[in-house]
């Protein structure tokens, strides 16, 4: 009898939604395990717990390198084989009532091997990441562009991406489009070409899934791939804080992409 009625006391709390969060059906708090296709190519998508994710990502995250926000400094790193031409403005802040330094960006130059000119609309320096060899400025709105300084190739924002710490074979770039969100583009190298190829947005995979489930992807964290899964976090508080904002609570997502 104790035990029938215990079945029926777990059933009934497990049965009644939050009455603060009170998301739609349970999708707030259900892991979901599903596959979802773009470009006929399939994306495994699981909402895995925090202990879980805890984990792995205690292991495996790899933190981007210190940024240098000082362009004197970067040509102090870069030495005489990469060169930069840019213009220098003193401006007051009156947030901090100090003088801040903006930096404008002309011209990237290798000596005879490559020659990269920014936009003058898109040349607002904004950091360099010593490891990553990538140069990150801002256009309009604020939106990134990111160049790597070897080559002049695009890049992505270190502070928003992930890599494959090994074998670089996956990538995931991600950089602020100035309306709102930072675009995910998820990429695999190819061999052949000795490129890396786009397979998709992360928008495209996450617009077949309900967003109470997987979260808001417009803006991840703690971002880190293992093998052929990229690994990351949406949302801001852990599950049951601000209870009227479940939208905002944390869900822990781990994508497995194509081979």
């Amino acid at each position: 009898m104790k035990k029938t009625i215990a079945a029926v006391i777990a059933f009934f709390i497990l049965s009644v939604p939050s009455l603060h969060a009170d998301p739609p059906e349970d999708w707030a708090t259900t892991l979901i395990d599903t596959t979802i296709y773009v470009e006929g190519l399939p994306y495994r998508v699981q909402r895995i717990t925090s202990d879980e994710f805890r984990q792995l990502y205690n292991k495996h995250y790899i933190k981007p390198s210190k940024p240098v926000r000082k362009m004197e400094e970067v040509d102090r790193l870069l030495g005489k084989k990469l060169k930069f031409t840019y213009k220098t403005h003193i401006y007051d802040n009156s947030y901090t009532n100090s003088k801040d330094t903006l930096y404008s960006l002309i011209e990237l130059r290798k000596g005879k091997e490559f020659r990269f000119l920014f936009n003058i609309e898109c040349g607002g320096f904004t950091a360099y990441y010593p490891r990553e060899r990538i140069i990150v400025y801002e256009g309009g709105h604020c939106s990134e562009y990111a160049i790597f300084v070897d080559n002049g190739e695009p890049a992505y924002n270190p502070e928003s991406s992930a890599v494959s710490p090994h074998d670089k074979r996956y990538r995931v770039g991600g950089l602020f489009s100035g309306q709102e969100n930072i675009d995910y583009s998820i990429e695999r190298y190819n061999a052949k070409t000795k490129r890396y190829q786009q397979l998709c947005y992360l928008y495209e995979i996450a617009a077949n899934i309900p967003s109470e489930a997987i979260g808001y992807t417009f803006y991840v964290s703690d971002s880190f791939i293992v093998g052929n899964t990229w690994y990351f976090c949406t949302g801001n508080y852990e599950e049951g804080d601000e209870e009227n904002n479940w939208w905002l609570w944390k869900k822990y997502i781990a994508i497995t992409l194509p081979e």
